[in-house]
């Protein structure tokens, strides 16, 4: 089974009252999951009477299911409402109140249950306010899995006087985890997490969620997990953390910055200085001196790493050779004053790290005050949603387009217009609308296997179709875009200079091929641009906890995935921005150009229209 689950069940043991706005909830449930009413549970409790009205005979079922004081059902009632049931789209909520509680929930022997019933669970998991509460031992095999549409995984334990969570903290190997938020604590340091390897989340370019918020730890001065070895996001997004409110000692050691550059973290708020006293920094097994910066007359030669404020004045020309090695300056750097010609004596550095210094998001949006931002954002999540509802019928334009394209493409290959240029672009126009529409049946097959959960870790010929199918739907839509602008530009051509012989070409179906594959070669060596920055990397052995039709803790010996290329780490940032540039201006150009070539088109049409009746006009005369 993929872990890319949709959004399965959102549990939450939560303080009466259990809702502010029921309905308002549910209708959000019916709306994100498109759930079948006869397979929706609509009542506001679950009750004797209520009981009668849940869906029968439905694996999956739609609804907020609140457990309260008015529930006066029996551990047998509630074994057999759950019967046949794998999946809920919505919520489970328990009143502490309820006499459920007491037979079930003392050690949360009622949620095992639910784990034993249903399959998959949650999306989030909020635990609070239970006063007999006394351990959460369920939570060693949880599955935690994200809708499509929000991709959130919260996990919430908070105001259980009872519950003791402290052997959660002992002989814990922790190796890979998800978002983490630690705030109002005493704790002094993150040791306690000595054992975490790495942070990976998937959050994707358009999600600018903190993923490490760390805030309101008074007591904290120290960050403290060594055997940290990397964060990241899976989709390349932004790895965002936030150090705020802690106490006013609270520093980072040089290892620790450098780490972060490595790994490209971006900072909401940094509230922290530099751990004083360290004169040098280990970089794997190697100690690199730090060298104090006073002035570049006595700094060391050769310096890879320097901490101070770097000041570049008038009569410093001479000793610049001492920065060509630099990679790293903890501080800042001040160039004035001189008569330098260049920069190249600073070709190696490669990070500049400043901890208290204000980052672009503290400045703009603490106030809201950025001009453009917000307007965008709000454009984009419009978008998303748009585009998010938009899904379920994706499969049936995909299936109109795909016979409307075949069709015309029957047409426009008959041996009567294939001798024109201008119906040989078109037929490569359609042929690429048809490899777009099967990389989309592709992308719907993908999703439709991971939704009844009955997919496998990806195999190594997964990730090649995957890249194949990505490449292909990259590069045809490009190629079909600036295939119909150089349509319209040689239709416009032909009719503007009919009479002229040197013209004549433009209609010949060898120009056309020869432009196509021309054209084709441009979108092609774009797509390679985009791709080429991703290489095949095998996670290793894959546990598939829960599915059905497989013995259980099976496990895959594979787990292939598409992830950033490590070689290109140096320059991802300049990559990712040259990327991004190229990708738009070749998707801009056209959209803007096409509309144009249109108009004139069109109105070479009509002239051609008018002289054509005026020529007519006056040879009937």
């Amino acid at each position: 089974m993929d872990r890319r689950n949709i959004l399965i069940l959102v549990l939450s043991i939560l303080i009466s009252p259990i809702s502010s706005d029921f309905s308002s909830d549910l209708e959000k449930v019916t709306q994100v999951y498109n759930c079948d009413p006869y397979c929706t549970f609509s009542e506001s409790e679950i009750t004797s009477k209520t009981i009668a009205l849940f869906p029968k005979d439905c694996y999956a079922v739609c609804g907020i299911l609140v457990f309260n004081e008015n529930t006066d059902i029996e551990k047998s009632e509630i074994e057999t409402l759950f019967k046949g049931m794998t999946t809920l789209f919505g919520s489970l909520r328990v009143d502490p109140e309820t006499h459920i509680f007491d037979f079930y929930c003392a050690t949360c022997k009622f949620i095992m249950y639910l784990r034993n019933q249903i399959k998959f669970i949650p999306v989030g998991l909020s635990i609070v306010n239970n006063s007999k509460l006394t351990n959460i031992d369920f939570l060693e095999n949880l599955f935690l899995s994200t809708d499509r549409l929000t991709n959130e995984c919260t996990l919430s334990i908070e105001n259980n006087s009872k519950l003791d969570v402290s052997d959660l903290c002992q002989d814990r190997k922790y190796k890979d985890i998800g978002d983490v938020e630690i705030q109002k604590t005493s704790f002094k340091n993150l040791s306690f997490l000595k054992n975490l390897k790495r942070i990976l989340v998937k959050h994707g370019l358009t999600n600018e969620k903190v993923v490490l918020n760390i805030h309101d730890n008074s007591e904290m001065i120290r960050f403290g997990i060594s055997s940290l070895t990397s964060v990241y996001d899976v989709l390349d997004g932004p790895f965002i953390m936030n150090l705020e409110n802690l106490h006013s000692e609270f520093c980072l050691t040089f290892e620790e910055v450098q780490f972060f550059l490595e790994n490209y973290v971006s900072f909401n708020k940094i509230h922290a200085k530099f751990c004083p006293g360290a004169e040098s920094i280990m970089i794997g097994d190697m100690e690199r001196r730090v060298c104090q910066f006073k002035n570049m007359k006595t700094l060391a030669k050769a310096c890879i790493f320097i901490y101070g404020t770097v000041v570049i004045d008038s009569g410093d020309e001479e000793y610049v050779y001492k920065l060509e090695s630099l990679e790293t300056i903890f501080g800042s750097i001040v160039i004035k004053n001189t008569k330098l010609e260049n920069l190249n004596f600073l070709e190696k550095l490669r990070f500049i790290a400043s901890p208290m210094s204000s980052s672009f998001n503290e400045y703009y949006y603490e106030d809201g005050s950025h001009p453009d931002d917000k307007v965008l954002e709000s454009f984009a999540d419009t978008v998303l949603a748009i585009a998010y509802y938009l899904t379920p019928f994706q499969l049936v334009f995909s299936c109109v387009g795909f016979v409307f394209n075949l069709f015309h493409l029957v047409i426009v290959t008959r041996k009567t217009l294939r001798n024109h240029s201008i119906y040989v672009i078109m037929t490569g126009i359609t042929v690429c609308d048809i490899c777009v529409i099967l990389t989309i049946f592709y992308y719907i097959s993908i999703d439709f296997t991971g939704y009844f959960g009955d997919r496998m870790p990806s195999s190594y010929s997964d990730i090649i179709v995957a890249l194949i199918a990505g490449m292909f739907h990259d590069c045809c839509r490009r190629l079909s875009t600036w295939l119909a602008v150089l349509m319209a530009l040689v239709r416009l051509l032909i009719i503007k200079n009919p009479l002229k012989s040197n013209m004549g070409f433009l209609s010949t179906p060898s120009f056309a091929i020869k432009t196509i594959l021309v054209v084709f070669m441009f979108c092609f060596m774009i797509t390679l641009l985009i791709f080429g920055q991703y290489e095949f990397l095998d996670f290793g052995i894959y546990e598939i906890h829960y599915c059905d039709h497989l013995p259980s803790n099976y496990s895959v010996p594979y787990d292939w995935r598409l992830t950033s290329n490590t070689v290109f780490d140096d320059i991802r940032p300049k990559l990712q921005q040259t990327i991004l540039f190229v990708d738009g201006t070749s998707k801009i150009i056209p959209a803007v150009i096409l509309p144009i070539l249109s108009i004139l088109l069109i109105r070479c049409i009509q002239k051609a229209v008018k002289s054509r009746k005026s020529l007519s006009k006056g040879r009937t005369e």
